[in-house]
């Protein structure tokens, strides 16, 4: 499709364009300016300010109402820190951003003095905010320039900010500075997703309209295409709007490549977005792998997981072998309580290669593995608790091998036997022989009697820790052992 065609309609639909609206309202009525005689001096200047500053702290009253020369005055012969911060945490360069007459000399000057030109507020915004607020867009332009944002133009750094209309959008793009907009492929693909995941329909339509502005090969439109696609499965409030207009607008892409866009939406959980794509033809390839990857992704919802089944129409077990257990050591509790609860699956269930259970896995799962064994264990009868694998180890013996002590203390409140045998080894013996100091601990203070059992050939607890020569668990061992070493 060549380059007038991706704009034509949209052309059309927007040949009337609104009149600019400039910034109004509260945020527009300043301080009255201070009127300094042509004739005062510094000094009355300065008294004028202190009149008149309130509980805001001098150089900043002065950077709001004043001069580069009266700022130097209070830096140079007063002292005063241009470091400093009002109570809101706004800085020089905030307050200088509502100086429409100086505000831009004022800038260069506190930049060349070394203020921090990318403090934020209490609020979280930076003075280029607060410049634009206040219509100070040379302002803002030139403070973004000070900060070296190299690879992306003004407008696409500060799209996703809905307190920028846009009308200001477009009054900032009027400026055709280089800062603005790079009019490079980078920029051009972070605008176009920026508007899409974070603005509305319009700001959409417009940014379309600046990208076409360029002339890109088919591929490189694709892209960007492809990239504000992507960009809608971010936006709840109107990226379902934003994409429905792409697709019913626009045939840049074909359906295999929509596969991206459509991953994108399911692993958001925006699910309006996901039955757009589907509408228009997506579907997602590499169905294994691609579920294993719903299931472990950190923020992934259940309502994308069902969709996903009822759009490959398949059962989960279909696709995965034990899928259960792979949720235990990838995800949720929530969402293996989904799959426990409306999927049909038993918390009892075993692999059957290594004979595990959901609770062997679960120790495994950094991030909710306790949660997960806290769901599990309720459920399950105190010989599942214990059950072993193909190698003669409880979930219990895995959770002292990986010194997840939360996890063990969670095990034994659900029946985990501390009198397990590993290979001829009592428990304690066990985290001895895997050089594990805080979980043989762990075990000594559930059951201390577990320190005097031999192991394999007789060996103590002693003899085993000084094959490891771990001089930390051999003075423990000394402290607290009963059974004097022999030899063998």
């Amino acid at each position: 499709m060549e380059k007038d065609q991706l704009t034509d309609s949209l052309v059309q639909k927007e040949s009337k364009k609104r009149p600019l609206e400039t910034p109004s309202g509260p945020e527009k009525q300043k301080i009255p300016r201070l009127e300094f005689s042509v004739m005062a001096s510094l000094e009355e200047k300065e008294e004028l300010v202190m009149k008149n500053r309130g509980e805001t702290p001098m150089l900043l009253f002065a950077s709001k109402v004043g001069d580069v020369e009266l700022c130097r005055y209070f830096v140079e012969k007063r002292a005063h820190d241009v470091g400093i911060v009002d109570e809101k945490g706004s800085n020089v360069f905030h307050y200088a951003a509502r100086n429409a007459a100086h505000g831009v000399e004022l800038l260069e000057f506190f930049a060349s003095l070394g203020a921090d030109v990318k403090r934020k507020n209490a609020a979280k915004e930076g003075a280029e905010i607060v410049a634009i607020r206040e219509g100070n867009f040379d302002f803002a332009i030139k403070l973004f320039s000070l900060r070296r944002m190299k690879k992306m133009g003004f407008l696409t750094y500060y799209i996703r900010n809905k307190a920028i209309g846009l009308d200001i959008l477009k009054s900032l793009y009027e400026k055709k500075t280089s800062e603005v907009y790079l009019n490079t492929k980078f920029d051009s693909e972070c605008l176009m997703a920026r508007a899409a995941a974070f603005r509305d329909l319009d700001i959409m339509k417009w940014a379309i309209q600046i990208c076409d502005c360029l002339v890109y090969s088919t591929n490189v439109r694709k892209q960007m295409f492809a990239m504000a696609l992507k960009g809608c499965s971010c936006n709840k409030k109107h990226g379902e709007r934003i994409v429905s207009f792409l697709l019913e607008n626009y045939q840049l892409l074909e359906k295999r490549e929509l596969d991206l866009p459509l991953k994108f939406a399911f692993l958001n959980g925006h699910i309006p977005v996901v039955n757009v794509l589907v509408k228009h033809g997506a579907f997602i390839t590499g169905n294994k792998k691609f579920l294993k990857t719903l299931i472990s992704h950190a923020d992934v919802k259940v309502e994308s997981i069902s969709r996903f089944l009822d759009l490959v129409g398949k059962k989960m077990e279909k696709i995965l072998i034990y899928p259960l257990h792979f949720a235990s050591e990838h995800s949720r509790p929530d969402v293996c309580e989904w799959m426990v609860r409306h999927q049909g699956f038993d918390v009892n269930a075993i692999d059957k290669d290594s004979l595990c259970t959901v609770l062997h896995y679960s120790v495994f799962n950094k991030s909710h593995g306790l949660e997960n064994i806290k769901f599990f264990a309720p459920k399950m009868s105190a010989i599942d608790v214990n059950r072993k694998d193909t190698l003669g180890k409880t979930a219990l013996h895995f959770a002292l091998a990986n010194e997840r002590l939360d996890v063990a203390e969670e095990l034994i409140k659900y029946g985990a036997d501390l009198d397990v045998d590993f290979n001829g080894c009592n428990l304690l013996l066990y985290c001895v022989g895997k050089n594990r100091l805080s979980s043989a601990k762990f075990v000594y203070r559930k059951k201390k009697s577990l320190v005097n059992g031999l192991g394999p050939e007789g060996k103590t607890a002693l003899h085993i820790a000084t094959e490891f020569k771990n001089k930390r668990m051999l003075q423990w061992l000394s402290e607290i052992t009963t059974r004097p070493p022999t030899s063998i």
